[in-house]
């Protein structure tokens, strides 16, 4: 089975080594499909992209997390963020599964090896939804109840049909895993933490600018200087509006993998 990695790139330095780390071992070859244009708003920002997200400062940066199975395609031609993540089935139309890693996400120890494992004992799925939490401003706030977790799993063999990696599937990688020589078989809780508020300033102030959702951002408030900018700001902070948006402390180690000790942001506490 051929496991094809695909990140979906425009910006995302501060992280990006470390979400590749984090399945670099589950997959066969991580295509990185960049973008120099903000495509998520279906238009370019009013705003430069920060100098340090300079292309070939994220080019550098994959190919060296990457290693031999470093692939890149950089294209300015597409005209959303769903023209940009398809054109993996282009290239690499004999993947058997595509694992998706945003440059801001970092799986936890074991998930993406269960997640296939669980894939495989149901081949007529072809999207898999895999569990989130978000850190809010540092790596000791997350929100821990979104219920919306985003398709990181395909499986380009199947039609269509839609599933979530959940207890039943869980207990069916296990078992798969359980047959295999493995290092880590995943609890249960190990999700996807996604570091996309907990960015730096300048970088969510363009990132705002070319949001997917950025014709439904709130109007109610200053988002930006209310809630991201403002130290105590711990409830409702979804940019476009969610109930389930609350920040709580966590213990960052209860998700991340062990080597995110090394990250530079581990020292640094934000949020009140």
């Amino acid at each position: 089975m051929k496991i094809v990695g695909l990140m979906a790139l425009h910006y995302g330095i501060e992280f990006l080594p470390w979400a590749v780390r984090s399945v670099i071992d589950e997959v066969d070859e991580f295509w990185f499909v960049h973008t120099p244009v903000g495509n998520h708003a279906g238009g370019p920002s009013d705003l430069p992209l920060p100098e340090a997200e300079h292309p070939a400062t994220l080019y550098e940066a994959a190919q060296a997390a990457a290693g031999g199975k470093f692939r890149w395609y950089s294209h300015s031609g597409w005209h959303s963020e769903g023209e940009q993540r398809d054109t993996i089935f282009q290239l690499a139309p004999d993947a058997d599964r595509v694992l998706v890693v945003d440059s801001d996400e970092i799986y936890g120890p074991g998930l993406a090896l269960a997640a296939i494992a669980a894939s495989v004992h149901q081949p007529d799925i072809r999207n898999w939804r895999l569990p989130f939490i978000h850190l809010w401003k540092d790596f000791y706030h997350a929100v821990l109840h979104d219920p919306a977790y985003p398709v990181r799993l395909i499986n380009p063999r199947a039609a269509d049909g839609d599933a979530t990696f959940d207890a039943v599937a869980y207990d069916a990688a296990k078992r798969e895993l359980l047959t295999r020589t493995v290092d880590y078989v995943p609890e249960f809780r190990t999700c996807v933490v996604h570091c996309g508020y907990a960015i730096n300033p300048e970088l969510m102030r363009y990132k705002m600018t070319i949001h997917g959702h950025r014709a439904e951002l709130r109007s109610d408030i200053d988002w930006y200087h209310e809630r991201y900018m403002n130290p105590a700001a711990v409830r409702d902070l979804h940019p476009v509006g969610s109930e389930y948006w609350n920040a709580e402390v966590i213990d960052p180690f209860t998700y991340l993998p062990p080597f995110m000790a090394e990250h530079p942001r581990l020292s640094k506490a934000v949020a009140a």
